[in-house]
């Protein structure tokens, strides 16, 4: 069942969105949504794809920090989440490889 205020996907028996916490009715249908043609992006953020950019945030620290900052330009609320994170993953990475081997 889709969130009728945010489009959020949520277990059939929910009575509340588990994103915006609006209630959620039986009647409730998918949000529609528009995709220009020739559009590729799907705006979604794979688990998989956070948890690569986790890993590469620590590793690379300046990874992060770009694709944090490029994310949170995007306009869509779950890439801004995403970026965020990344954002902040990369910064205490830089900070903390910085204490460990830097002058």
């Amino acid at each position: 069942m889709f969130c009728p205020s945010c489009g959020q996907s949520n277990p059939d028996e929910a009575k509340f969105c588990g994103k915006c916490g609006a209630a959620i009715t039986a009647a409730a249908a998918p949000k529609p949504v528009h995709v220009e043609p020739g559009a590729k992006d799907t705006g979604v953020v794979s688990q998989t794809m956070k948890t690569w950019m986790l890993v590469a945030s620590i590793v690379l620290p300046v990874v992060g920090i770009v694709v944090g900052i490029v994310y949170l330009l995007d306009a869509n609320p779950e890439k801004k989440e995403a970026g965020k994170l990344w954002l902040i993953v990369g910064i205490v990475a830089a900070v903390i490889w910085s204490a460990l081997f830097g002058a």
